[in-house]
């Protein structure tokens, strides 16, 4: 029987995976229209603790890739990611200390740091201009304790704002516990 969090986050994860048929869009504006996100191409992978997060960062991420970090607090995983890819690699931190931090320690690794609450994605687009484009794998840890509605929400957010993911990597201990629990028919 599952319990009401594990319901509500089963039921985040259906809405991530949900196709919308039509766009809303104005009648007077239709060059306002924005493309959709195909949910069923993208992977979204769970993991429990940090090595394994890093591990599967280590496995997943192309030399083509545009990586943003949500909840990058010092930097480590954002910096490893800006190894292994050419393309922008964005670290969101809402700590002015651990943002300050990370520029300090990275600061000849070319990578953008933001200083913004991970649930404000209009900030983040505005920071990185017109480059949003060029995302391609989001990483998001945001607390691995964090209620899993939240961080799947966020995840959907991010999702919906930047179209050509193709790859969303989560790092809870509490969305990948209910994921053990799920069995997909």
């Amino acid at each position: 029987m599952l319990r009401w969090g594990a319901f509500a986050a089963a039921t985040a994860i259906a809405l991530l995976r949900r196709r919308r048929t039509a766009p809303r869009t104005s009648a007077a504006a239709p060059h306002r229209r924005r493309p959709r996100h195909d949910w069923m191409t993208t992977r979204i992978i769970v993991a429990h603790d940090e090595s394994t997060y890093r591990r599967i960062v280590l496995a997943n991420t192309l030399r083509s890739d545009g990586v943003i970090e949500l909840g990058s607090h010092v930097g480590v995983t954002t910096a490893l990611a800006r190894g292994l890819t050419d393309g922008l690699v964005a670290g969101v931190e809402m700590s002015e200390f651990s943002v300050a931090a990370a520029r300090e320690r990275y600061a000849d690794h070319d990578i953008e740091w933001i200083c913004a609450d991970a649930s404000a994605v209009g900030v983040v687009r505005k920071r990185l201009g017109g480059r949003q484009s060029e995302v391609t794998l989001l990483l998001v840890d945001v607390s691995g304790s964090r209620d899993p509605g939240f961080v799947l929400t966020l995840a959907h957010k991010y999702a919906r704002c930047f179209t050509t993911l193709r790859l969303i990597l989560i790092k809870n201990f509490k969305v990948a516990s209910i994921g053990e629990m799920m069995t997909v028919a």
